[in-house]
């Protein structure tokens, strides 16, 4: 899988797994990342110039629609926890990152791992962003055999917790999300590439999955709601299940059927 966990993580994790009534939590305040996140890009990483301009703008699909800021540092200038975008040669297929903010580390760099094969997709970059920012994989909130159905026979890791429900999600705030960016397409993981591996309940939706191109409007309403509440101080009333916008007060982020309008009153 792609996600790395710590031990308190996996702990979490195995609680959430053996006690179906865990509670819901949210981001523990110790992993979450102050509003201006640096990163770099490993100088010794083999990445192409064009490589670079990829990993640079799947920073900027983030920054673009929250009211996080991420700001580039050099990599002989990391002086706090920084994003540390590196690949293993020897394994250049290999995306993965840590989920949340991890701080301890004693060189500062906290690593996401982005391969060569990793980098024919935008969306793929964005998503080990997204899981360094916090989010989990859609697909394994625990309200998801209402939407999916995992079929683990097909799965080459059958034992891999990325296919597992957990409890802990909260998925009170926003709602399940076939096109998210967190959420795996529907052979992730087969055992020969073909096999479907998560089924979507609605066959409208299969195409939907695993979509590598945008950061989804409720994945910008996960991120802006563990982030960037109460950044407004006078509330505007969105309408169709838009939100004040945290950069832009006098607006709302409306889902794209109704962009054309401030407060999401019209259809686009």
């Amino acid at each position: 899988g792609d996600m790395l966990i710590t031990r308190q993580q996996a702990q979490q994790l195995l609680d959430s797994l053996t006690n179906p009534t865990t509670p819901p939590t949210s981001l523990p305040r110790e992993n979450k990342w102050f509003p201006n996140i640096k990163y770099t890009i490993d100088p010794n990483a083999g990445y192409l110039p064009e490589n670079i301009s990829r990993i640079h703008k799947a920073f900027s699909m983030w920054d673009n629609i929250t009211c996080l800021n991420f700001i580039y540092v050099e990599p002989d200038n990391i002086t706090e926890l920084t994003l540390f975008v590196t690949q293993d040669p020897d394994r250049p297929w290999m995306c993965s990152s840590y989920v949340g903010r991890q701080p301890g580390n004693t060189d500062n760099k906290q690593y996401i791992n982005i391969g060569l094969r990793c980098l024919h997709a935008l969306g793929i970059t964005a998503h080990e962003i997204g899981h360094a920012l916090g989010l989990l994989h859609h697909h394994q909130r625990p309200d998801r055999d209402e939407y999916v159905t995992i079929l683990t026979e097909n799965v080459n890791m059958p034992e891999d917790f990325e296919f597992l429900p957990l409890a802990h999600i909260d998925t009170s705030s926003v709602l399940y999300d076939y096109g998210s960016l967190m959420h795996y397409p529907p052979s992730a993981y087969s055992v020969d590439n073909t096999r479907d591996t998560i089924v979507p309940l609605d066959a409208r939706m299969r195409n939907h999955m695993g979509q590598g191109s945008e950061v989804s409007f409720y994945d910008t309403l996960a991120i802006n709601r563990a982030y960037c509440e109460n950044r407004c101080w006078k509330p505007i009333e969105c309408k169709n299940g838009g939100y004040q916008d945290p950069t832009n007060c006098s607006r709302c982020i409306c889902h794209e059927l109704y962009t054309d309008s401030d407060l999401c009153d019209s259809i686009n």
